[in-house]
């Protein structure tokens, strides 16, 4: 009974922890089924831990979802770590930029029973990559002009075409 608490504890704290995370924490098994997911899924998704346990990969993201994540998915399941970025919707319409990470799962004879799924919101992170992409090609095409006229005149002065110049000059 001792031990049967104490798992039941160190489940609730498992639970507790994955819970307060801001990004979507899932146990798949070798089925492509949810074993286990945090809260996160409700927030994001709009579906809770309950609705989503059990179900497909392809019950909960769709076709276009799933099929955009096949390959992955595919690569976990033969026991490598699969890493890549996608656009998701939120349950409030919003578009996510997200990264995904799936870690298999292997037994200790190296067999593939699962694999565990990462997914971090990474919004903010592309938004202040577009600026800075927008920023440079601005600040490019605004010099470019100024800077090639300032070049040109250089270059005629380099040659000595308009006379010698002073020390000064």
């Amino acid at each position: 009974m001792q031990a049967e608490a104490a798992l039941r504890q160190s489940e609730e704290q498992l639970r507790l922890i994955t819970n307060g995370l801001p990004v979507l924490i899932s146990y798949v098994d070798h089925r492509q089924h949810y074993q286990f997911n945090n809260q996160a899924y409700e927030e994001w998704l709009g579906q809770s831990p309950a609705e989503i346990h059990g179900h497909h990969l392809r019950d909960v993201w769709g076709e276009v979802g799933y099929g955009g994540m096949q390959p992955y998915v595919r690569a976990a399941l033969s026991g490598e770590v699969a890493t890549y970025e996608n656009e998701i919707q939120s349950r409030e319409g919003r578009l996510r930029s997200i990264k995904v990470t799936y870690i298999p799962h292997l037994d200790k004879n190296h067999k593939v029973k699962g694999f565990f799924s990462l997914i971090s919101d990474i919004s903010d992170r592309k938004a202040i990559e577009r600026m800075k992409d927008e920023f440079i090609s601005v600040v490019s095409h605004e010099l470019r002009t100024p800077l090639t006229s300032i070049h040109s005149a250089l270059k005629i002065l380099a040659t000595g075409r308009l006379g010698t110049l002073s020390d000064d000059g």
